[in-house]
C-alpha cells in the first residue's frame, strides 16, 4: 500500500514539475533550480521500481535490520518531497516575475495609466496619470472617472465605459478636465482586466494629444487664411458658401434664378442694341 501511494505522489510531482520547466515563464529561472528538480525527478522515478521489488520479496533470510528494510521508502521520500517543493519555488518565482513585470509596465508607462473597478471608481494610477490630472495618487484613489469629463461628454464616456466591460475594444478622443481648471484633449483606450476569470474592472491607458490638437488647428487656419492678413482666403470663402448652401436650399434657388435673369437681361441687352 505505502508503495503505490508513493508511486502516485511521485508521478504527480514529477508530472507538475515537467509541466512548470516547459513552460515558457520558466526559460528566465536560474538553472539551478531546474538541475536540482531534474536530478531529485532521476531519483525518484528511480526509485519506483525499487522500492516495488523491495515491498515484492521477502529478505527476512539475510536478517536486514529495520532501518535497512525502510530506508529505500525514506529514499523515495525525501526525494518526492523534494520535488513538491522545487514546483512551489518555480511558481512563486513566476508569480513575483509577472508581478515585476506589471508593475514595471504600469508604473514606467509613458501614457496615463488607470485601473478603475466595474462602477467606474479609480483603484490605482501611475505617475503620468497624477501629472496629466494634477491630483495626487491619494486624491485620485476612490473618485469616479465622471469628475474629469464636461458634462456633454459624460454620457459618451460612460456609454464607452459600458461597451468595454462588454468586450468591445476600442479607444476615443475626448477633453479632460484637470485639478487646475484647464481641460486636455486625450485619446482613452481601455481593456478589461481579469482574476480567475473573473471580470474585476477596466484598465484605462490615456495618451496626452493636446499639442497634436493644437498643430492640427494651426495647419487647419494655414489652410484657409491669408499668411498676412489672416483673413479667409478664397478656399475658406468657396468652403463657406458650399455649406451655407447645403443649408440653405432656398437660398440656392433663388441665387440660380437670379444668375440665370441676370444672363438672360444680358441677352436681352445685347439683342436690342444690335436691332437699334
Amino acid at each position: 500500500m505505502i508503495t503505490f501511494i508513493l508511486t502516485i505522489s511521485v508521478s504527480f510531482s514529477i508530472f507538475r514539475f515537467l509541466i512548470q520547466i516547459t513552460h515558457e515563464d520558466s526559460f528566465n529561472l536560474p538553472r539551478k533550480w531546474k538541475y536540482i528538480g531534474s536530478v531529485v525527478a532521476g531519483i525518484s522515478f528511480a526509485g519506483i521500481p525499487y522500492i516495488t521489488i523491495v515491498s515484492m520479496l521477502n529478505f527476512d533470510a539475510y536478517n536486514p535490520t529495520f532501518f535497512e528494510e525502510v530506508l529505500p521508502f525514506i529514499i523515495v521520500m525525501i526525494a518526492n518531497i523534494i520535488m513538491m517543493l522545487v514546483p512551489n519555488l518555480f511558481g512563486n518565482q513566476i508569480m513575483l516575475n509577472n508581478i515585476q513585470s506589471y508593475t514595471s509596465l504600469f508604473n514606467n508607462n509613458p501614457a496615463a495609466v488607470f485601473s478603475v473597478d466595474l462602477q467606474g471608481n479609480i483603484l490605482d494610477t501611475n505617475l503620468v496619470a497624477t501629472e496629466i490630472t494634477g491630483y495626487s495618487k491619494e486624491e485620485l484613489k476612490g473618485k469616479h472617472i465622471r469628475i474629469f469629463f464636461s458634462d456633454a461628454d459624460k454620457s459618451s464616456v460612460l456609454k464607452y465605459l459600458q461597451n468595454v466591460l462588454q468586450g468591445n475594444v476600442s479607444n476615443i478622443e475626448t477633453q479632460i478636465l484637470g485639478k487646475e481648471g484647464r481641460y486636455r484633449d486625450v485619446r482613452i483606450t481601455a481593456v478589461r482586466t481579469h482574476i480567475n476569470n473573473k471580470l474585476i474592472g477596466v484598465f484605462g491607458v490615456l495618451e496626452d494629444i493636446t499639442d497634436r490638437k493644437k498643430a492640427e488647428l494651426q495647419v487647419q487656419y494655414m489652410a484657409y487664411h491669408d499668411e498676412l492678413t489672416n483673413l479667409p482666403n478664397r478656399r475658406r470663402i468657396r468652403m463657406l458658401m458650399k455649406e451655407f448652401t447645403v443649408k440653405h436650399r432656398f437660398f440656392l434657388s433663388c441665387f440660380l434664378i437670379l444668375t440665370d435673369l441676370n444672363e438672360l437681361m444680358t441677352h436681352l441687352g445685347i439683342l436690342l442694341a444690335i436691332s437699334s
